[in-house]
């Protein structure tokens, strides 16, 4: 299992990116998919993700995890939370997390080209292992400043009342 170095703001902005789709696909039970995925089109493209991704590791798309995400031990995460947040040591992502989430991506990307009547069964698993690696890779290697400020990243039927934070300044992080 290899490591892959990563700047930090493209820690940040992947982590941005993927509770951007978690928190829209959760909301998007609400309304029909097909304005879901109007609404998807005036955002970033998974492709763009996709594309980061591939040149930070270019075997990306050979990897294969099987619907699997990796494990990960609550400890482990908040060892590293402690140890590694001030020293910054832990700005990598590992070869299976990355074939991980590309493959979350790529079944994304398919899906909104696929006409559902309602939400399906399918869309829910896909977001769950959104916020699994969300959650439990990438939130360990922010810090709580950084958190605090992703958790009000705008998303698909936000509340209006609610200042959000736009999507598109952390994708200029991806480099």
């Amino acid at each position: 299992m290899a490591i892959i170095p990563l700047k930090h703001q493209s820690l940040v902005a992947l982590y941005a990116y993927l509770r951007h789709l978690d928190l829209s696909l959760d909301r998007s039970r609400w309304g029909t998919w097909q304005d879901y995925v109007a609404y998807s089109r005036s955002q970033v493209a998974p492709a763009v993700i996709m594309h980061f991704l591939e040149q930070t590791h270019s075997v990306v798309a050979m990897g294969d995890t099987n619907g699997v995400p990796p494990p990960h031990s609550y400890t482990k995460l908040r060892r590293l939370y402690l140890t590694c947040i001030p020293l910054r040591r832990n700005n990598y992502l590992t070869s299976v997390e990355v074939a991980d989430v590309w493959q979350v991506l790529e079944t994304y990307q398919k899906y909104l080209a696929t006409a559902w009547s309602a939400y399906s069964v399918e869309l829910e698993t896909l977001r769950l292992r959104i916020a699994h690696f969300c959650y439990t890779v990438l939130e360990a290697k922010l810090s709580r400043r950084e958190l605090d400020y992703t958790m009000r990243i705008e998303h698909y039927f936000s509340a209006q009342p609610i200042q959000t934070v736009p999507l598109q300044p952390f994708l200029a992080w991806l480099t």
